[in-house]
């Protein structure tokens, strides 16, 4: 690996504290155009600064492309917990209309933290 390739994140706290002052800001109002929780979001990404074993050419343009990706992944899994309420949901009316098809709770008591 060349060294000037190498990424200097790993021995530069002084270069990601100036990456986060410069950066930050923008990446969360980004961010919390999409999701809720835009600091968690942005705080991984610059996290993800580290793993690269070289430095991205265009650090800016990494950053958002890594937001981005994160915000996706984001939206898949809010998707799928929103499916899953609103299956149980369905579910729980039904039972609770006498159209039951197992006679239990389960799902709905697992959900709520009980036991089953």
């Amino acid at each position: 690996m060349n060294s000037r390739n190498r990424n200097p994140l790993s021995t530069s706290p002084r270069l990601l504290s100036d990456l986060v002052d410069r950066h930050a800001a923008r990446l969360v109002l980004y961010a919390r155009q999409i999701c809720s929780e835009p600091e968690d979001v942005v705080q991984e990404a610059f996290l993800e600064l580290f793993e690269p074993p070289v430095q991205p050419e265009n650090l800016t343009a990494w950053l958002f492309r890594v937001v981005r990706n994160r915000l996706m992944k984001t939206l898949e899994d809010e998707d799928v917990m929103a499916k899953a309420r609103s299956f149980l949901v369905k579910e729980a009316g039904d039972k609770g209309s006498g159209r039951e098809k197992d006679g239990g709770d389960t799902g709905v008591v697992a959900l709520r933290g009980g036991s089953v």
